[in-house]
């Protein structure tokens, strides 16, 4: 496989914060930038003379990703039900778990840590 762009991505989430689930994502590379929030009660924001503010974040991560969720179900039910295989795969799964293992390595010895091809 070739690599045609350079990246880095940072991941934060929690489920212990004072306003809810908070998640977010930054994805940086040489030919742009993908940034993920999170998702907030409206996306009103209001400017005065103490500054500006917005709504708060929605507090459940059900409420949060619920689309998300849904799509899914439709993606993964349509293609079993048409015989074409579901994405993401079980492959994309093993990739996954290797980038979080990778990143678990990286904290625990303090340097950078090449993820399995």
């Amino acid at each position: 496989m070739r690599v045609l762009a350079r990246i880095c991505c940072q991941v934060t989430n929690s489920r212990r914060t004072t306003y809810g689930y908070d998640k977010r994502l930054e994805v940086h590379g040489s030919k742009g930038m993908l940034r993920v929030s999170n998702v907030l009660d409206n996306l009103v924001e209001r400017a005065g003379s103490n500054g500006f503010g917005q709504a708060v974040a929605q507090a459940f991560f059900l409420e949060r990703f619920d689309a998300a969720y849904l799509a899914e179900m439709h993606h993964f039910v349509g293609a079993v039900s048409s015989g074409i295989a579901p994405a993401p795969n079980a492959e994309d799964g093993l990739r996954a778990q290797l980038i979080a293992d990778a990143a678990t390595q990286s904290w625990r010895e303090g340097r950078p840590v090449e993820i399995p091809r």
